[in-house]
């Protein structure tokens, strides 16, 4: 089965809208994430050089 009958098959299971939902939904968790990373990399705090190199 290649990639077109995958999403035709989950196209014909599930309907469009169901489809577009799941979208939207992975699309909010993916923001939600990219907020998480942003926000932790605000918050990091540079480290004096140890001169271990």
């Amino acid at each position: 089965m290649d990639e077109k009958e995958i999403y035709q098959a989950a196209l014909d299971n599930w309907g469009y809208e169901s489809q577009i939902d799941m979208m939207i939904e992975e699309c909010a968790e993916l923001i939600d994430a990219l907020q998480k990373l942003k926000r932790l990399d605000s918050m990091m705090i540079p480290l004096p050089d140890a001169g271990l190199e």
